[in-house]
């Protein structure tokens, strides 16, 4: 599932959905938090410990707490309700423009990393020539000097 799908049935944002991707992690399949550039893709497993997480948080529950609950495996997440919302109208448009906005910026963070790596392999890359340059040079001084 994406996550603007677990946001919606979980009545949330997609931001908090991915914050509590983070925040939780541990509890949570690899490919929920898969890095920069993949996209994520929650297990209906991810789906029963994100609601059990917003059941929590509006309990009141700190993340701590939260966290222990998760570690310790007492939850019944049976008696957790996940509700499937019926959808605003025009709410299901701009949970996808949202969702959109946020992959785009997910690739744009990507590409920046990757553009900064780059250049980074460029700078080196020019360091080298600059000091081959020097050596070459202060060699081509040195034997004009030398005749």
């Amino acid at each position: 599932m994406k996550v603007g799908e677990i946001a919606k049935r979980l009545q949330v944002s997609t931001p908090t959905v991915r914050n509590w991707a983070a925040e939780f992690d541990q509890w949570l399949s690899p490919s929920a938090n898969p890095g920069p550039g993949v996209t994520r893709d929650l297990t209906a497993q991810d789906l029963d410990t994100l609601a059990a997480v917003h059941f929590y948080r509006s309990q009141g529950l700190a993340s701590e707490e939260i966290q222990g609950k998760l570690a310790s495996g007492d939850i019944e997440f049976e008696k957790i309700p996940t509700p499937e919302p019926e959808p605003l109208p025009g709410q299901d448009q701009a949970l996808v423009a949202v969702d959109m906005v946020y992959r785009i910026l997910d690739d744009l963070r990507t590409e920046n990393a990757e553009l900064r790596d780059r250049i980074g392999d460029l700078e080196r890359q020019n360091a080298k020539l600059e000091a081959q340059l020097l050596y070459h040079q202060k060699s081509l001084l040195d034997r004009i000097l030398r005749r």
